[in-house]
């Protein structure tokens, strides 16, 4: 790249959220210039004021950012809602490229080797990513206790028990902004206007719904 660039992470995808800017300079080394930490329970209302005390700590402007990286999952169906409505909004608004980055895929790269990465999906289930890239929903039953297993979940541990666990730090809106870079040099860009969360699984109100109507 022939100049420095200014990009937007965006991670709404866990109980913890995350927002960075992260300025990338001429041979494309990325620096983080500051993350804040969404943890409020109106992130819809957290986010904007968020993101301007970051511009203004920075001495940035919003025009300045050359793209928006946004997790969009899987994970919790509101947070992903209100990361991914926000990330698509200012795209909208400001013309901004936008990159969508799985949550999986961070945390199965996280540690700079791949394996199987694992998430918390609830009623007993959990989000898989293998090492061909391939994500589903799974149970205890289906995984494979012998192979190497990544979660930044501590929870997981003890229901995990006997498993190859490698527990990491949950990964960041800067590390999101990280694994996007090759996508940036590319210009490789997602749709806005088509973009939806990666929920690997239906909300549950949508399930309950389509066996309503079924029944």
């Amino acid at each position: 790249m022939s100049e420095a660039a200014l990009l937007l992470g965006i991670d709404n995808s866990s109980d913890e959220g995350s927002l960075a800017l992260v300025r990338v300079s001429e041979d494309g080394s990325p620096t983080l210039l500051v993350q804040k930490s969404l943890t409020g329970r109106n992130r819809s209302a957290e986010f904007v004021p968020a993101l301007q005390s970051m511009l203004g700590r920075t001495n940035s402007e919003l025009k300045e950012v050359s793209a928006i990286v946004v997790v969009y999952g899987p994970g919790g169906f509101t947070g992903l809602r209100v990361g991914i409505s926000a990330a698509k909004a200012l795209s909208e608004a400001a013309n901004i490229p936008l990159i969508a980055v799985s949550k999986l895929a961070l945390l199965n790269s996280s540690n700079g080797t791949e394996c199987i990465a694992i998430l918390d999906a609830g009623r007993g289930e959990f989000y898989v990513r293998q090492e061909n890239g391939d994500e589903s929903l799974s149970s205890l039953s289906a995984l494979a206790m012998n192979q190497q297993i990544r979660i930044c979940e501590p929870s997981l541990t003890p229901i995990l028990e006997g498993c190859n666990l490698q527990l990491v730090p949950p990964p960041t809106a800067f590390d999101a902004v990280r694994a996007a870079l090759p996508r940036f040099f590319a210009r490789s860009f997602d749709d806005a206007a088509t973009l939806d969360a990666n929920y690997v699984r239906r909300p549950y109100a949508d399930t309950a719904n389509a066996a309503r109507i079924v029944s």
